[in-house]
């Protein structure tokens, strides 16, 4: 699979004139438990045959559904469950977006446990072990790039309510994810926690929702710009859970509506670049950190944290502004006069001249760079982080 090298990047700004705090979000957004199982009662309406089939992803369990007779690589999607689990709607789900030409692979978070009422879903959903989930989910993110019958090079992920704000999460912490879908999940307004987002999201909220208010989807779109991410917010004169068809506030119109949004958005992040245009090339900068005249000078350790996390957070900036497509360091130091790390410009060579010279450990003498041009594909700067 094509792929960039990881960026390293930390960022320790802080805002002194953040917005004000909406009540702290649980995965019952601001309701508590009884309030928030009033909004997620079930009709019993059956979900269509599920045509998809289980995989094995480690010690879990996935329903992965592909299109009719499509060949890799294929455009995936991870999907996740709302409250109830991974249960025939949420199959059917998938089976749409495969019958989309998406390989949509629903995984499970509760363990092969269904819930049928309820009182039965929140404690299913108070039971998850956050570490193993966030676990669960970067693995399926890595099914769909490696299973030989996929090889996704472009993925998104996909969820409602509990799985909406596990969505929200994903893409905090998979850089190389693609497109985020958060339908009404529990948000984040913390920009320094958002600023690790590379994927554009897509927000689909309902104004009457009782657990995710509209004022903390304003919260999260301030705290979205302010993290320098890409955010469409798509609102709703509907209640949570409006696009689930098998509950009791389900609004046909509305969820049509974003159903519409949310092709659209896929296709446009996730589908229509499955495979890269390797034919397409640019010029960039290629930068060799070496090491400087004083990397050899005894320094304190405080002063060399400084100087490090300086760094990283002068490289994290210019990720942010989309003006290097890549950074790291070198793990193998061959030779008299060592590589120790590489940066890739996307801006022109005397930009790059003037941003490697606003290193702070360039500055301080313990870094030193030689910069070259470099003909490379387009798809670097594309899948740049921003």
């Amino acid at each position: 699979m094509l792929c960039c090298l990881a960026l390293a990047a930390a960022v320790a700004a802080i805002q002194d004139d953040k917005p004000a705090q909406t009540p702290p979000m649980r995965w019952t957004g601001v309701l508590d438990e009884a309030e928030f199982q009033k909004l997620h009662e079930l009709t019993r309406e059956q979900a269509p045959p599920a045509r998809g089939t289980m995989v094995e992803i480690g010690a879990q369990r996935a329903y992965l559904s592909l299109p009719e007779d499509a060949t890799p690589p294929l455009p995936g999607v991870v999907v996740i469950h709302e409250w109830y689990g991974l249960n025939e709607h949420i199959k059917h789900w998938a089976d749409r977006l495969a019958a989309d030409g998406y390989a949509a692979l629903a995984i499970d978070l509760y363990g092969g446990r269904v819930a049928t009422d309820s009182a039965q879903a929140q404690a299913l959903m108070n039971a998850v072990d956050e570490e193993q989930a966030l676990a669960h989910l970067l693995a399926a993110h890595a099914f769909l790039a490696d299973d030989p019958r996929i090889r996704a090079c472009r993925r998104g992920v996909l969820g409602w309510c509990f799985g909406g704000g596990w969505s929200l999460r994903l893409a905090m912490a998979a850089p190389d994810l693609d497109a985020a879908v958060v339908y009404y999940g529990r948000l984040v307004d913390d920009p320094e926690r958002l600023r690790a987002i590379r994927a554009p999201v897509l927000g689909i909220f309902g104004d009457r929702d009782r657990g995710i208010p509209p004022a903390a989807v304003d919260a999260f779109e301030r705290a979205m710009r302010e993290a320098g991410c890409e955010l469409t917010v798509r609102r709703y004169d509907a209640e949570h859970a409006f696009a689930n068809p098998s509950g009791a506030r389900y609004d046909h119109a509305a969820a049509a509506d974003a159903w519409k949004e949310v092709r659209a958005f896929l296709a446009r992040h996730v589908k229509a670049s499955a495979m890269p245009d390797l034919s397409a090339m640019r010029t960039y900068v290629f930068a060799m950190l070496k090491a400087g005249d004083k990397r050899g000078e005894r320094i304190d350790a405080e002063t060399t944290a400084r100087l490090q996390e300086q760094h990283l957070a002068h490289i994290a900036a210019m990720a942010r502004r989309g003006e290097i497509a890549f950074a790291g360091p070198m793990t193998e130091r061959p030779g008299e006069d060592p590589v120790i790390g590489i940066l890739l410009f996307t801006v022109s060579k005397a930009e790059a001249e003037k941003l490697v010279a606003e290193d702070p450990l360039v500055r301080a003498g313990r870094l030193r760079a030689e910069l070259v041009e470099w003909f490379g594909p387009k798809w670097l700067a594309e899948k740049a982080p921003r």
